[in-house]
């Protein structure tokens, strides 16, 4: 078991860093601001609360989540759906708040419908750290008047923080955190810029997200991109040229008819524990209903070259052919 809250000064916060990301479990001191008691329904903390208004410890991976989000500054928090990412940022907010490091105060950047939500877990988890929210249906005079409150941490939508960004560069807040920000997986959006330049003006920033990256591999380098990715990748040009590879492939009908010659991108295999391997090569097969293929739209299937079964995935909204791009890869994490 690791001990958290030693001295974590720059020359050594990647060496903490990764101990704690290889811990399975690490010893948390008390947390003044972290709720461990129950509702008054229970006489106990229950997990399952019907009422969600129990506390209690949190589970051993949040709290190597959140003792790493500690240690690391700027980090991509990416478990899985269920797995209490909320809980493991409220244990980074709590921290944080008993060290003193929170003056400059937090955003959470979420979707729009999921700012009430965040309010809730946080009035559950860190009921005593001043929580306001700019919930949509809001005036700009409304959400002025709440942005000049005294709050520890803000909860705003991605709609709302773009329209009013000038005013939370002002404010300058020390921690910025992006829940399942659909926007910052697309480099070309105005919204991605905008998130991603309040984040890197931040001492803190997170990217927490449990969406599968599917269509693109870009995507990787468009959500690092606020907790510093182009320190660890480069550029998209330089991401590009060293981890893909274009090759020709052939796209056919239903019919087995050839339909064209395209080149899609594929990830270039880099060995060894922690790559990215690249998928062998096979053909792309195209099944496309009349409406999806008047639109332009395919689905696309994989023909597995070894033993013949098809299988596949469709890329959601759907690249037309001629952008067909990352449909089915890997990727494989440090650990």
């Amino acid at each position: 078991m690791t001990t958290v809250f030693a001295d974590t000064a720059d020359d050594r916060r990647r060496a903490v860093s990764l101990r704690l990301k290889a811990a399975s479990d690490v010893k948390l001191p008390p947390l003044r601001y972290w709720n461990y008691g129950s509702c008054p329904q229970h006489a106990v903390p229950k997990v399952d609360c019907e009422y969600r208004a129990c506390g209690g410890e949190l589970f051993d991976h949040q709290r190597v989540g959140a003792a790493w989000l500690y240690a690391v500054r700027r980090g991509i928090l990416a478990d899985v759906p269920g797995a209490g990412k909320s809980g493991q940022v409220f244990g980074l907010l709590a921290m944080l708040k008993e060290k003193g490091e929170l003056t400059d105060r937090a955003v959470i950047i979420c979707q729009t419908p999921a700012v009430l939500q965040w309010v809730s877990e946080a009035a559950r988890w860190v009921p005593k750290l001043r929580v306001e929210a700019a919930p949509s249906g809001l005036s700009k005079a409304q959400r002025v008047e709440r942005y000049t409150t005294n709050w520890d941490v803000m909860v705003i939508g991605y709609h709302a923080l773009i329209k009013d960004i000038r005013m939370f560069e002002k404010l300058e807040p020390g921690v910025v955190i992006a829940d399942d920000v659909d926007p910052l997986l697309d480099h070309s959006n105005q919204k991605h810029r905008a998130i991603t330049s309040l984040a890197l003006r931040a001492e803190r920033s997170v990217v927490i997200n449990a969406t599968n990256i599917q269509i693109r591999l870009q995507q990787i380098h468009a959500a690092s991109v606020p907790v510093g990715g182009h320190d660890i990748f480069g550029s998209l040009t330089a991401f590009e040229t060293k981890y893909l590879r274009k090759e020709p492939v052939t796209v056919w009908t239903k019919q087995g008819r050839k339909l064209r010659q395209s080149r899609c991108f594929a990830v270039r295999g880099r060995g060894g524990a922690g790559g990215v391997r690249s998928q062998e090569r096979g053909e792309i097969y195209c099944a496309s209903s009349w409406q999806s293929r008047a639109e332009g739209r395919h689905r696309l299937v994989r023909q597995n070259a070894k033993d013949g079964c098809r299988s596949g995935r469709s890329p959601g909204a759907a690249s037309k052919i001629s952008t067909l791009c990352a449909t089915d890869f890997e990727v494989y994490g440090a650990r």
